[in-house]
């Protein structure tokens, strides 16, 4: 596969899961070149609200898009106002990310609200989930399986309008077959074995991009590495 450096650095979105403002500085301050796309999640917006971490990412890398991975799950009603209000914030956002599992009323909703400012991204299965973690913890679901379950909240969200997903590379292949013009945000991108992982399902980004990934989420094998900037600089060459 032919890449270029700057090509592969815009499939990359660099998770920034940390929960003080200083660890993002800190890490954001010492990369370049800077990532095309960065990730905030959870972590950041719950220590220091998402107004702040969005000014924080700003201020540090202006010319990044914003992921803002909130994972949002709740009443049509309540996602449509939130969808709004995110949308209507200064800092522009470029992908929130909401659970497939709300159903279909709950993205048109999202859809509608978002005005075609963001894009909103469906999750399918977390990349933490495994065949028989659902079964352990679900023993009365029979004939389960990962890859049906991910194909069906597909088919459901994108009858509904969605086009970008959140989906562990093991199914990309499926589903790229299946539903051509989707766009795939792929979690778990390992570029080695970590130890005490909490990732079930996992792949390098070699074999998540041939596998149809759009777009690579990466986040503890660089900041967690003991040279960030050696780490960041052989991934996004990794592909030449």
């Amino acid at each position: 596969m032919q890449s270029t450096s700057k090509n592969l650095k815009d499939k990359i979105a660099l998770a920034l899961d940390f929960s003080r403002e200083e660890e993002v500085i800190a890490f954001l301050s010492q990369l370049n070149p800077k990532p095309k796309v960065l990730k905030i999640g959870l972590e950041l917006t719950s220590s220091v609200g998402i107004l702040c971490a969005l000014e924080l990412v700003n201020q540090l890398c202006p010319e990044s898009e914003i992921f803002l991975d909130l994972k949002l799950h709740d009443i049509p009603n309540t996602i449509s106002k939130s969808v709004e209000a995110l949308s209507n914030l200064k800092y522009k956002i470029k992908f929130l990310t909401l659970h497939s599992l709300g159903g279909s009323k709950m993205l048109e909703e999202a859809l509608n609200a978002s005005k075609n400012s963001l894009n909103i991204v469906a999750v399918t299965v977390l990349t933490s989930h495994s065949n028989e973690s659902i079964q352990k913890d679900f023993p009365r679901i029979t004939d389960f399986t990962l890859p049906a379950f991910s194909s069906d909240l597909v088919r459901m969200a994108y009858q509904a309008g969605v086009r970008w997903f959140v989906s562990s590379a093991n199914e990309a292949r499926m589903l790229k077959k299946q539903f051509s013009e989707i766009k795939l945000i792929t979690p778990g991108i390992r570029l080695k074995k970590i130890d005490n992982d909490d990732q079930s399902r996992v792949m390098t980004p070699v074999e998540a991009l041939k596998a149809g990934s759009d777009l690579l989420v990466i986040g503890r094998p660089i900041y967690k590495a003991e040279n960030p900037q050696l780490e960041w600089n052989n991934l996004i060459h990794s592909l030449n």
